[in-house]
């Protein structure tokens, strides 16, 4: 009788409980020198990201028993998702036809980070590598961006990605974050406004605008990010109240919001409700 081997895909979770020395638990990570590349593609459904580490770098990773990505924000705080890794092999075979190290996560919460670190935990020791995010080359040699970074049907050289948070004094910082998919020749802001923002009621009514009454300095400022896959953040903040200076009625109005370059302007919108839940 003949045998067969059948190609599986086997999942292993980096990180259960019962691998872990409890010895172990508050051992500071010790920061590597070196720094791991991440490979961001995105979900077919928009709404999560799926991150590997760079083949290059797996050796840093497989041997250890836990591996955590930690996205850390601009004020500091964080939020860590473990990685899993995976092998596909045949059965009884002692080759190994791939191996990856990754991590699927929401994909705002990914973009929302201005940092990341990866941390792997071996049985008496702890290391931790800062971590950067980039796109790998085709086996043509050519850089060819992830599909989130691909231009869309809008054909934007930026791909905006608004959010808001409020601050501890009631005000409300806006944030853009600006993904570049492609340049720009000759591409600039006209004056020191580097973003602006409108709020706009059900009726079409515009109840506040960043700009009003407002003179900016005319000067060239550079457009960020300058480099293909790099992401930049503008933020404002607002105070809550219309340009008359009464606050903004509770309802649902939608948020305009446009990087005013030339030779043409950025501009992306979403809805929210006031007051904030």
């Amino acid at each position: 009788m003949r045998l067969f081997y059948w190609a599986l895909a086997l999942t292993v979770t980096l990180g259960c409980a019962s691998q872990r020395d409890s010895s172990n638990r508050h051992i500071t990570p010790k920061q590597a020198e070196h720094t791991i590349t991440l490979v961001p593609v995105l979900d077919q459904d928009s709404t999560s990201a799926h991150v590997r580490v760079s083949d290059v770098d797996f050796p840093f990773v497989r041997d250890a028993n836990e591996v955590i990505l930690e996205l850390i924000s601009s004020d500091g705080s964080s939020q860590t998702y473990p990685m899993s890794m995976s092998s596909m092999g045949a059965p009884g075979r002692s080759e190994t036809i791939t191996e990856t190290v990754s991590v699927r996560l929401p994909r705002m919460h990914f973009f929302a980070a201005s940092s990341f670190v990866v941390k792997t935990h071996h049985s008496a020791s702890e290391m931790s590598y800062p971590a950067r995010i980039v796109q790998e080359p085709s086996t043509q040699g050519k850089e060819e961006a992830p599909e989130f970074l691909q231009p869309q049907s809008d054909t934007a050289a930026l791909a905006l990605i608004p959010s808001f948070q409020q601050n501890a004094d009631s005000t409300i910082r806006f944030t853009v974050r600006a993904v570049r998919r492609r340049i720009v020749d000759s591409e600039y802001f006209p004056s020191s406004e580097l973003v602006r923002i409108r709020i706009i009621n059900r009726k079409g009514q515009i109840v506040w605008s960043s700009n009003d009454g407002l003179a900016f300095l005319t000067m060239i400022y550079p457009v960020e990010p300058q480099m293909v896959g790099g992401v930049h953040d503008y933020t404002l903040d607002w105070n809550g109240r219309t340009t008359s200076g009464d606050p903004v009625p509770s309802g649902t109005y939608t948020m305009e919001v446009t990087l005013p370059t030339k030779p043409l302007a950025y501009t992306t919108s979403f809805t929210i409700s006031f007051p904030l839940q």
